[in-house]
């Protein structure tokens, strides 16, 4: 059973209703969007935080109900350009205040009854394994190194799955699905934005992130966008967000993604079509999407028939996509480590000076797989782990079957299919917090299962 939301104290109850219309209507993540976007083109890295900071510390000490702080750890990252602003002690003043109102907000709010997730184990075991890794093994002496990974990846995982799911209690009227959908379409509008810097797309880097990483968000808002597309009202705003979906994953030049959303498409507007009830509404918009679609199909399939230049364009772009880029030695090389050491893997802290890849303000071993990543840094205890980790998952994606809960897991299987040539599960932010928080929508909607109203009820536009 959830925890009851009781009143706060009178005068943090005051203030909280006055602030509850901005906080829980459409504005709110649009804002977030934006600032981020301008912070960010404006390298004002220390002015980003310090308002992530702002946010964040009133709505720990005004609201028990969670929901809306959603957006904050997925965007916070994303002002960043570069980390050199941890060189300062400023951003640990600034970064301060919502931890104390972190505290404040157990004080002011205390859980009444904790609640245990579907997912709440599964963390636990992934902690574990990721905290074994590597103890048997030579490897070990460098198990340090592997401690932020480790900790980062599980334990602060199950926090945050923790704390949303038992601080999940948003007002009667709001619609907790359609706003995290929203919020990943405003997100990816956030990616569109920075990636028109001309220096980002030749590096092919943000600074807080590669555009491989860009390009993986983006396989969670494009779901999330055709579901209010072809579910939600206020289609003007939404398709034109969904198109700019699409512009910001060709600037992310990921031919993996680019290859799983070109055939999920279809899939999405298929699995509304025969499963999803579509209202009769947007049935003609459905019709029209796929009838484009097919049209598109038909006019490229005529001109690759009839152009040379278009076929060797094409073969060369599947020549690239069917390329390995040099994954397959990090494979091997994985099995093997899996070979020596069985059990528990080589560890997070694992180093190899032929295959060592150095990311900003971190040094770290990436096989290029989640797979294979598991297999080797975590052996037989992690495969299992995460093997639990996974089923938990799914069960909390299909716990109910509306059209909300279908393509929240088409979403987490695109981003899982992208995973098996990249180490997704191990880029904790953004990647991993905007699906943890995905996971927590998706279970809590499905377990409150309350009466909702039009999202935004409150008439904020």
């Amino acid at each position: 059973m959830l925890n009851s939301c009781s009143k706060p104290t009178a005068f943090f109850n005051n203030i909280g209703q006055k602030l509850k219309p901005f906080f829980y209507g459409k504005y709110y993540p649009a804002v977030v969007a934006l600032v981020t976007a301008m912070l960010y083109h404006a390298n004002l890295s220390l002015l980003g935080l310090g308002f992530f900071a702002f946010f964040a510390t009133v709505q720990l000490l005004f609201f028990r109900d969670l929901t809306a702080f959603i957006p904050l750890p997925i965007f916070a990252v994303l002002v960043l350009p570069d980390f050199s602003v941890f060189n300062s002690f400023a951003t640990f003043i600034v970064l301060s205040v919502p931890f104390i109102a972190l505290v404040l907000h157990f004080i002011i709010y205390p859980i009444k009854k904790v609640f245990i997730g579907k997912v709440f184990f599964s963390l636990v075991a992934v902690s574990v394994a990721l905290l074994l890794g590597g103890i048997c093994s030579p490897h070990n002496v460098k198990y340090a190194y592997g401690l932020v990974t480790a900790l980062t990846v599980g334990a602060l995982m199950l926090f945050a799955y923790f704390l949303f799911t038992n601080y999940y209690c948003p007002p009667d009227d709001f619609d907790a699905g359609e706003y995290f959908c929203f919020m990943l379409l405003c997100l990816g509008g956030t990616l569109f934005f920075e990636s028109l810097i001309p220096a980002v797309r030749e590096a092919n880097t943000f600074g807080w992130g590669s555009t491989n990483t860009s390009a993986s968000l983006l396989l969670l808002s494009i779901p999330a966008g055709w579901y209010l597309v072809l579910y939600k009202k206020d289609v003007l705003l939404n398709l034109p967000l969904l198109v700019i979906q699409y512009v910001a994953l060709v600037f992310a030049k990921s031919d993996a993604c680019l290859g799983i959303v070109f055939v999920m498409t279809p899939v999405f507007l298929l699995v509304a079509l025969i499963i999803g009830k579509v209202p009769k509404t947007k049935r003609f918009v459905l019709f029209t999407l796929l009838s484009l679609f097919a049209i598109a199909l038909i006019v490229c399939g005529g001109i690759l028939g009839y152009s040379e230049q278009a076929r060797i364009w094409t073969a060369d772009r599947l020549s690239l996509m069917l390329d390995d880029n040099g994954r397959s030695k990090f494979y091997k090389k994985a099995v093997e480590e899996f070979l020596h050491y069985p059990l528990f893997g080589v560890g997070q802290g694992y180093m190899n000076d032929e295959f060592r890849l150095t990311l900003t303000g971190v040094i770290t071993f990436n096989f290029h797989s989640t797979f294979f990543h598991v297999l080797a840094t975590m052996g037989t205890v992690g495969v299992l782990a995460y093997a639990y980790y996974y089923f938990s998952r799914i069960r909390a994606f299909t716990a109910e079957n509306t059209a909300f809960s279908r393509f929240s897991f088409l979403a987490f299987i695109m981003l899982q299919a992208y995973g098996a040539v990249d180490t997704s599960e191990f880029n904790v932010v953004p990647i991993m917090m905007t699906l943890t928080l995905f996971m927590v929508v998706v279970e809590m909607t499905a377990k409150t299962k309350k009466p909702i109203l039009p999202l935004w009820n409150n008439r904020l536009g």
